[in-house]
């Protein structure tokens, strides 16, 4: 639990926004430097979230403590001076709750007018319409009737059976009461058949969004909303997913079978971008022998339209096997592509292929929906790579640390073959610090660790197990030629020399090395090679000491 506790910290202090862990009772556990900033640089630790914020809602914000699902809310807090959106994401004890300064509630109706084919309304408490398109106008004949309260317009109506509708049954107010969604349809409003969504929005003042699509068949849209609203919840449950998937890749290939799913396509690809080219790096299909393989063609430099963000249709097929080397010319028919920009100026491209028909508009526009989901999956990628990197690595060397390697070994000595390590230690290391400092003591280690790495294989595996201790296991082949492996290192060390002021250095290491007993302990094992670099040690330093060990069976 302590582990992961660390992990969420290490999370909040590489996010941009202020971020806070909280336990169930509200209680700051830890902050990033941005929420301190926000709330006047005090320390929050061990304090109250209530009391750092008092403006916050009290029941919105125990209510998303004990939810197990994301929740957001908006409130004004007097403190930082604005209003402040505050999404809560849940954890196994703990939650992030992450704010954003909030300039304004709504995107302005006048920008979406031209671009949504169906009415949207912002409510008050009371049905006042606060924000029309010209839509909504249209579909409600709000223009000629001179209403400006769609409460007056719901009791003007009648149902089916003649009789007008009480103001209580108004979608938008039950909404309001109940605090969800609420959807209702076909209903004859105001001379239109319309089907109607209201969504509240937590906030002090109290609003609901009010979406209305013409069922008339004249439109020729009575589906589109509904399917709109289908891919955002398979989006949304996508995305849900993806901070449920355990592992770094798995989130990756996660993401690119639900681009698979909603799309209905045969192979989904992630192209990231290299220092000269690109490579393949994900694959969902039958194309997974392709994973891995460098492309010298840059696609953001082959094919300028790929440059924008977002979702786009491939119309020149002749190309594909340019930019993808293995995909036969005329394999394919449609292909769409979506480029994802993460971590500074790097790209990634996702191409989705199918081999039956071309896609069509409303599937690119399904791919643009689903492009902040793909970015989430990188990001999510390449934060969780980044953990297990600190986690598992020592942060000197770049070889695996000690709690990584043991974890390795565990596994290596259910192999079929006997696994063999060396354990080593620089010597008189201590030497090296005292008389020319800390620094040339890190040059040493720094220079032995890639003398090390460079001997790394599907094999052979190194790390640093402590301070100037390091070991090496050997799996396979290489471990019935452990003794011979020992001293080719040992006497490679032995030639090193590092330039360094008044005079060169130069280091010897003592290896202990044995094979491993089927059957024995783990611990057991470990402690052979450990008496065995101890008599190296004993014995004058700069020697290899092994140990006869029958293999069963060889």
């Amino acid at each position: 639990m302590a582990d992961r506790a660390e992990n969420h910290r290490q999370l909040l202090n590489s996010l941009e926004e202020a971020a806070v862990l909280l336990d169930r009772d509200g209680i700051v556990y830890h902050s990033n430097s941005m929420f301190r900033s926000l709330i006047g640089n005090q320390k929050p630790e061990s304090r109250s979230l209530k009391e750092l914020l008092p403006a916050i809602p009290e029941q919105w914000l125990h209510t998303s403590l004990e939810s197990d699902e994301v929740s957001a809310f908006v409130f004004h807090s007097p403190v930082v001076g604005c209003s402040l959106l505050a999404s809560v994401l849940p954890g196994d004890q703990y939650r992030i709750l992450m704010i954003w300064k909030k300039e304004e509630e709504l995107p302005s109706m006048v920008q979406l007018q031209n671009l949504i084919p169906f009415g949207i309304l912002l409510l008050d408490t009371n049905g006042n319409i606060l924000k029309c398109n010209p839509a909504g106008r249209k579909l409600l004949d709000l223009s000629s009737s001179g209403f400006t309260n769609l409460n007056r317009v719901w009791s003007q109506s009648r149902d089916r059976a003649n009789r007008r509708r009480p103001q209580e049954h108004a979608p938008w107010s039950r909404a309001l009461e109940q605090g969800k969604s609420i959807h209702v349809g076909p209903v004859s409003l105001a001379q239109s058949v319309l089907d109607i969504h209201c969504i509240p929005i937590q906030s002090e003042s109290g609003q609901v969004l009010v979406v209305l699509q013409d069922m008339h068949r004249e439109h020729r849209n009575q589906n589109r909303l509904r399917n709109a609203l289908e891919i955002n919840r398979s989006i949304n449950s996508l995305l849900m997913d993806l901070l449920r998937v355990p592992g770094p890749e798995e989130t990756i290939h996660r993401a690119l079978r639900g681009a698979l799913e909603l799309i209905e396509a045969d192979d989904c690809l992630m192209i990231t971008e290299e220092d000269s080219g690109s490579r393949i790096a994900f694959v969902e299909g039958t194309l997974k022998d392709l994973v891995g393989q460098v492309n010298s063609v840059d696609p953001w430099e082959f094919d300028p339209a790929l440059r924008k963000e977002g979702a786009l249709l491939i119309r020149n097929m002749d190309a594909l096997p340019q930019l993808v080397p293995g995909i036969k010319p005329g394999e394919y028919r449609g292909c769409l592509a979506a480029s994802v920009l993460y971590e500074k100026n790097r790209r990634g491209l996702v191409l989705i292929l199918r081999k039956a028909s071309r896609f069509k508009s409303r599937e690119r526009r399904i791919l643009q929906l689903l492009v902040p989901a793909l970015s989430a999956a990188i990001f999510k990628f390449r934060y969780e790579a980044r953990l297990n990197l600190m986690a598992t690595t020592d942060p000197l060397t770049g070889l695996f640390n000690r709690r990584r390697f043991f974890a390795v070994l565990e596994s290596a000595v259910r192999d079929k073959t006997p696994p063999a390590i060396l354990q080593m230690d620089l010597d008189l290391f201590k030497q090296i610090n005292d008389s020319l400092g800390h620094q040339a003591g890190d040059r040493v280690l720094e220079v032995l660790a890639a003398e090390l790495k460079s001997m790394e294989t599907d094999g052979v595996t190194a790390a640093r197990t402590g301070g100037e201790e390091f070991m090496i296991l050997m799996r396979n082949e290489f471990a019935s030629r452990y003794r011979e492996i020992s001293e080719e290192l040992r006497k490679s060390v032995e030639q090193l020399e590092i330039e360094w002021d008044p005079e060169p250095i130069q280091f010897t290491l003592s290896i202990g090395a044995t094979r491993y007993i089927p059957g024995e302990k783990l611990a057991d094992f470990y402690a052979r090679a450990d008496k065995l670099l101890y008599q190296a040690k004993e014995s004058g330093r700069n020697q290899s000491c092994f140990e006869s060990v029958s293999i069963p069976g060889r």
